[in-house]
């Protein structure tokens, strides 16, 4: 996966799908989710996952404490 513009300026991010059961894969654009915690906030948290997409924003799940800094 990663980021960038299109042409047209859209900002999208690049995931590799594939279709079981012929094993074909393929490289493919997709929109990026639009989804904010706080939109338009400096600390706002955004979604990393494609415009559509099946499911809860990433966001929305909890980030284990073993993953938290211990000096906060």
């Amino acid at each position: 996966m990663g980021a960038g513009r299109l042409a047209s300026g859209e900002a999208v991010t690049w995931w590799v799908r594939w279709e079981d059961p012929t094993g074909r894969r393929d490289v493919v654009p997709q929109a990026t989710c639009p989804a904010e915690t706080r939109p338009g906030e400096v600390m706002s948290e955004v979604c990393t996952l494609f415009a559509g997409h099946p499911g809860r924003h990433d966001f929305e799940w909890a980030v284990p404490d073993y993953f938290r800094r211990k000096d906060r």
